[in-house]
């Protein structure tokens, strides 16, 4: 008899949890909103933290060097091939361009040295190097007083990055 006793207050236990479990139905949709909204807040902090700006300015500075050297290996490759480095370069800084006045490379060193011309991640605008068409590179040029090649980025971020050749 004791025996059945504690079974009905068992059972009785579990009905009423099970009821009471089955009007609860989980979480309601404002404390979803909330607990949501604090995840994508936290997530947004760690992206910030994880990719600070200076991160952004190192890449492009870093992009800058590697366009340089690939314009110096182009010009390098051109005097190798030709004897002569390109006709219009001088002592004094020259931007590299297609604009009048511009040192335009591309026509020489496009495609036979260079797939393209690199141009500045910022500043720069490419366009080909098509008849008709326009391009900024970004970068400028000049021979210095011992005769050898500098090109430098015009729009480096937090430093001066030339090359020499």
């Amino acid at each position: 008899m004791a025996l059945l006793g504690f079974h009905a207050t068992f059972s009785s236990i579990i009905l009423s949890t099970m009821s009471h479990i089955r009007h609860s139905g989980g979480f309601t949709l404002v404390e979803l909103l909330v607990a949501s909204s604090l995840i994508v807040l936290l997530a947004a902090g760690g992206l910030l933290l994880l990719h600070p700006k200076r991160y952004d300015m190192d890449e492009r500075n870093a992009a800058r060097r590697i366009g340089m050297a690939q314009i110096m290996q182009g010009v390098e490759s051109y005097e190798a091939h030709t004897g002569n480095v390109p006709s219009g370069l001088s002592g004094n800084w020259q931007f590299i361009g297609s604009i009048s006045g511009e040192l335009n490379l591309c026509p020489l060193l496009v495609p036979t040295y260079l797939k393209q011309l690199p141009v500045d991640p910022l500043l720069g605008r490419p366009s080909g190097c098509g008849a008709n068409t326009q391009y900024i590179s970004g970068y400028a040029m000049k021979k210095n007083s011992n005769g050898r090649l500098v090109i430098k980025a015009l729009a480096a971020e937090g430093m001066t990055i030339q090359l020499q050749q």
